[in-house]
């Protein structure tokens, strides 16, 4: 029936995704953050206040660019790292040493990084690149301390195997990218305001 149908998507759709991951781990990983980032960019502008017809498209076509180019990617990396040095063989305190790890340098380079490529993307001087990635870093990772640790808990945990652990972290991205973009926005709304 269409009702079993619909109660079997999800799990299907995970399923189908599961299989495909390992044959080419990078670029689904890449696309998994690229969709995640476009929507987050997409909620952040709607939370914002704009409606559909005033949603900036490119921009959230430049943030899900700096998903796919840069979290996808370099996270498979970083996960697949982790995994193999700060596992301690499945020890339970080896969540923590992730979570702790994840939310220092990595965090910090993740919110560099995007502020980065938005910036490159929209094709903006280098320095004032440069300047959005320092004015952006510490607020980033202030708010990156509010939410990403309870989410990492279940993230470096065995509860969700390594080949899913990026959609999980993707589809609390969405909820992140929501306010990340909302810090990195703000800033130049704030200074349009001052000019």
């Amino acid at each position: 029936t269409s009702l079993d149908l619909l109660a079997r998507l999800p799990m299907d759709s995970i399923h189908s995704y599961e299989a495909l991951v390992p044959t080419n781990p990078i670029f689904y990983k890449a696309c998994t953050s690229g969709v995640a980032y476009t929507l987050g960019d997409f909620v952040s502008q709607i939370y914002q206040g704009r409606n559909l017809k005033s949603v900036d498209l490119a921009r959230s076509a430049r943030s899900g660019a700096a998903g796919f180019v840069g979290h996808g990617p370099l996270c498979h990396f970083w996960m697949v790292w982790m995994e193999a040095h700060l596992d301690f063989d499945g020890a339970w305190y080896g969540t923590g040493f992730k979570v702790f790890a994840d939310q220092t340098v990595w965090s910090l380079y993740l919110n560099a990084m995007y502020s980065f490529l938005i910036g490159s993307f929209a094709l903006r001087n280098p320095r004032d690149v440069w300047e959005d990635v320092k004015a952006t870093s510490w607020p980033a990772l202030r708010s990156s301390w509010r939410f990403w640790p309870f989410v990492h808990t279940i993230s470096f945990s065995h509860l969700v195997p390594l080949d899913l652990k990026l959609l999980w972290v993707d589809a609390m991205e969405i909820v992140w990218v929501t306010i990340l973009s909302k810090v990195a926005n703000d800033d130049k709304v704030a200074k349009l305001d001052e000019d």
